[in-house]
């Protein structure tokens, strides 16, 4: 009918009659049809006539993967496509169950394309009997099942990462990851045996993809298809630079000076030599290599003083755990665990591995063994292990000081001789122990150890994380941040205003180490994840209700308010889905008023503060500078917020904000106007309306995520953990319960709200989902006579890769 090229595909007529195949069939066409992504085939339509049963589809004008041979950087982009379309199907609730060469075509302009979902599980129809399997029913094709097909368990999304990782190995190998002569002997190596190692040309962060993609426990696989592509995408662009990186200056050309006397001809042909030598810069041949990956947040990478391994911390269920990992090896060693672990540091010899937790310096055997507590009276969460001692920083009577405990374990003493600016916090010392890199009051600090020397010199245009090369000279240090969802990555001179951009990141990058040969940075970053759920008042999962964060119910019940990362803004809709209304740009919270004709919002400029009408119109700007927590009055009269400590209050109609008297972050409002705050140690306390009277609640909780419910009665703390809320009484302060939350182990609590009728409960879930890579290849500070004509010396390209090029950009 519309005179285009399709692709049928029928049920034989002699099935027409068998219920089940049928059911088969149609549940491919309803796969496919709620599928619409570019590596996924479209589907037009099913129907029938003339006795037949079929659907119709994109015609694709290509081949399948079944034999293909392909280049590694083409297998590679191939193999991110293909998991992108998994990643659309799986967020669909579909399953493919049946992935293979087969079932994937290579369209002549490169875009794969995945066909043939005729096994595909249906997760989210009402009416999936027809996609079900019995317990015990094997399905698949015998070489490409997970480890739960071949036992005829029930599958999820991760079956279909396990037949990707046997479809990479393929690609990459030009073999099956598990071969036999029969389909017997071949589901048998799929529980029982390992894939041959892959040809030695193949990358080691390659081969670690498709190790963790095959594992056979299917906890230890990806968790997610979106993971899986973005950790191939890494390996892809492992040779690129960042397509902003700057040379220091513009390159030039040669210059030919003028011979101005026999005297001259020396010193004009040795100049002539090093302006054609130096006078154009090159472009840094960076690689970057994904080190971890997955859905858990690894997080705070450490060398070790050999360069060889990594330590770092891994978040699962609420609870930090002490890991050491190879570059060989995509199985890490963990050491030690806790809620409350906080980053590590390699003593000098590598034999240990030591943290800060609970106010103690711990330290384990890098090869395992049981945690020592070799210090005390260590209240912040970095230290610095160097020569065999450890400096940290403590605030006595509101100043920061600098204390060593020389050797590690020793008693610490007070570096009194050294100044740092108020608030600071520690990032590094120098290997010969002379300098520190502290942050404070967003900015860089340089602070001079030895006695004598002057104070400390605050370091331009540049932030913590930050970490010294081995020079003692130059650092690593965040710079200025690409985006909101981006940031960069600088090389600077701490003598001197010289700076150069190592790399752009996706994503935040809060902390980095360089390794001690200063030729590589290992840094995490990762990409936020939040979606909003409604929960019942006892922590079980009712709905999804999408992508978001710091949703906010109406005090009728009836509307949500809520940030939307993908749109970059604050939105309202109906609490049953549909009617969304536009709120501000780039704001990250808002609260309905007690009538709900208004919202209070928290800006993004300056975190500034005002208040819109609800159903639309120009703000009010109560507060024109940095907001911390802030909730509304129960009269709707004033909002209650903290700035810089201090709690304040201001008229919800505009007008002058007034100090309290008291400090602390101010957190939500209760309709009996009592305020709830946190104090510095991390307590709750209840405000009563007379502004006199507290009442202290447990402590233990992760600000600023709590919420009044009962009408005032109870208040919702989000525990420590992330993965439980305390419910406790307003006025006794008593615990009545604590709330496990039905969450995924990679996931946590953020946000709360409490419906009106007190039984049901709006939460953020989900993470930020960190992982970390490896930087090299970047450039190198210039040592001697070349010193005098550039800063910064292009460092040798790392060893290429089979199948990369490296092309600057």
């Amino acid at each position: 009918r519309l005179h285009r090229d399709v692709a049928l595909k029928l049920l034989p007529p002699e099935f027409l009659a068998d219920r089940s195949r049928r059911d088969r069939f149609e549940t491919e066409a309803k796969a496919v049809a709620a599928l619409n992504h570019p590596n996924i085939v479209g589907l037009y339509d099913i129907a029938e006539a003339d006795g037949h049963l079929f659907t119709i589809s994109e015609l694709i004008d290509g081949a399948t993967l079944r034999d293909a041979s392909l280049p590694l950087r083409k297998a590679l982009d191939v193999a991110a496509q293909i998991a992108d379309g998994l990643a659309a199907a799986h967020a669909k609730g579909v399953t493919h169950r049946d992935l293979k060469p087969d079932n994937v075509m290579l369209t002549r302009d490169g875009r794969a394309k995945i066909l043939d979902f005729g096994l595909a599980q249906l997760t989210t129809t009402k009416d999936s009997d027809a996609t079900k399997t019995a317990t015990g029913m094997v399905m698949g094709t015998a070489g490409y099942m997970s480890p739960e097909q071949v036992r005829g368990e029930a599958v999820d999304t991760r079956s279909d990462i396990f037949s990707f990782g046997a479809l990479l190995y393929e690609l990459l190998a030009n073999k099956r990851a598990f071969q036999a002569q029969t389909a017997v002997e071949s589901m048998s190596a799929i529980l029982k045996e390992d894939p041959p190692e892959l040809p030695a040309a193949i990358p080691q962060a390659v081969r670690n993809i498709v190790q963790t993609c095959l594992e056979k426990a299917r906890e230890q696989r990806f968790q997610s298809a979106k993971d899986l592509a973005f950790a191939l995408r890494q390996s892809i662009n492992a040779t690129a630079t960042a397509t902003d990186t700057p040379a220091l200056t513009k390159p030039t050309k040669p210059r030919r000076l003028l011979w101005m006397g026999a005297a001259t001809i020396p010193l004009a042909a040795l100049g002539g030599f090093l302006l054609a030598q130096y006078g154009s810069e090159p472009v840094d041949q960076l690689r970057i290599t994904p080190f971890t990956s997955g859905r858990t947040s690894k997080m705070w990478p450490a060398f070790s003083p050999d360069g060889r391994s990594i330590a770092y911390l891994q978040y699962e269920g609420g609870t930090g755990h002490l890991v050491v990992q190879t570059a060989s090896t995509a199985k890490p060693l963990v050491l030690a665990q806790g809620p409350t672990i906080d980053p590590p540091k390699w003593t000098a010899d590598g034999y240990r591995v030591c943290y800060p937790d609970r106010g103690a310096i711990w330290c384990v055997g890098s090869a395992g063994g049981t945690p020592q507590r070799v210090l005390e009276g260590v209240s912040e969460p970095t230290v610095a292990l160097v020569q065999g001692a450890a400096y940290f920083i403590r605030t006595d009577a509101g100043k920061s000081k600098l204390y060593v405990s020389s050797p590690l374990g020793a008693a610490p003493r007070s570096l009194d001789h050294v100044v740092l600016p108020d608030g600071s916090t520690l990032l590094d010392v120098s290997t010969d122990a002379h300098t520190a890199l502290v942050s404070s009051t967003a900015a860089l600090w340089k602070v001079p150890l030895v006695p004598g020397a002057s104070g400390p010199a605050k370091l331009p245009s540049a932030y913590g994380p930050a970490k010294w090369l081995p020079d003692g000279r130059h650092f690593v240090a965040g710079g200025k941040a690409v985006s909101a969802d981006g940031s960069r990555l600088v090389l600077a001179d701490s003598l001197s205003s010289s700076m150069r951009l190592l790399l752009a990141a996706d994503g935040p990058v809060i902390s980095l180490d360089v390794s001690p040969d200063g030729r590589r940075v290992a840094y995490f970053h990762g990409y936020p994840e939040w979606r909003l759920a409604e929960y019942s008042i006892t922590g079980q999962r009712l709905r999804d209700l999408g992508e978001g964060s710091i949703g906010r119910w109406s005090p009728g019940g009836d509307r949500i308010v809520y940030r939307s990362r993908a749109r970059n803004a604050l939105l309202t809709v109906r609490a049953d889905g549909g009617d969304e209304s536009h709120v501000d740009e780039a704001s990250f919270a808002g609260k309905y008023s007690p009538d709900g004709k208004r919202i209070a919002v928290l800006r993004s400029v300056s975190n500034s503060l005002a208040v819109y009408p609800a159903a639309g119109g120009r703000p009010v700007i109560l507060v024109n500078s940095s907001v911390g927590g802030y909730c509304w009055s129960s009269d709707g009269e004033w909002i209650w917020f903290d700035q810089s400590g201090r709690m304040m209050k201001v008229p919800s109609q505009g007008g002058a904000a007034m100090q309290t008297g008291r400090e602390g972050s101010v957190f939500d409002c209760s309709p009996d106007g009592s305020v709830a705050y946190a104090t510095e140690n991390g307590e709750f306390q209840i405000l009563a309306p007379d502004g006199k009277t507290l009442r202290p609640l447990l402590p233990g909780f992760t600000a600023p995520w709590a919420a009044f419910g009962n009408g005032g009665r109870v208040f919702y703390g989000v525990r420590l953990n992330r993965r439980s809320v305390a419910a406790i009484d307003t006025k006794s302060g008593a615990l009545l319960k604590d709330i496990e939350i039905e969450l995924d182990p990679a996931d946590m609590v953020g946000s709360i709200s409490i419906h009106p009728d007190g039984k049901r409960m709006l939460l953020t879930t989900g993470n930020v989902r960190y992982n970390i890579a490896i930087a090299e290849g970047f450039a190198q500070p210039e040592t001697g006579w070349r010193s005098w004509f550039r800063h910064w010396r292009i460092a040798e390209a790392p060893p290429a890769q089979a199948g990369e090029e490296r092309t600057p950009e």
